[in-house]
């Protein structure tokens, strides 16, 4: 599985501060849930019995970064530790969120 983006991310129109990395999630995000393999074709979520999604590590696509952030760039695809990003903030009807470096786990190359 490749973790590169199949398609040119929109760049959003901000930019980060200090040590922000904001990204987007890879999985589509709705109401605070991961719509994952367990969405079905009408758009019904139907959560596994025991639900830890969003206790889960996330692959997610970099799309601004602060001047202090020393590791990472714009276009990466990282690894986020389990529940260290921001609430959603919607820029132009797109979602993006928020974390630190230091709440990075990896860089895929």
């Amino acid at each position: 599985m490749s973790h590169k983006p199949k398609t040119p991310l929109p760049i959003p129109p901000i930019r980060a501060i200090g040590n922000s990395v904001v990204f987007r999630f890879r999985e589509e995000v709705k109401n605070g849930m991961f719509l994952t393999a367990g969405t079905t074709v009408g758009g019904i979520y139907i959560p596994p019995s025991g639900d830890d999604s969003g206790k889960t590590a996330r692959i997610v696509d970099v799309v601004a970064i602060g001047p202090e952030v020393k590791e990472v760039k714009v276009g990466d695809v990282i690894m986020v530790t389990p529940l260290m990003w921001s609430d959603a903030f919607t820029v132009d009807g797109i979602s993006y969120w928020k974390t630190i470096e230091e709440h990075i786990m990896g860089i895929y190359e």
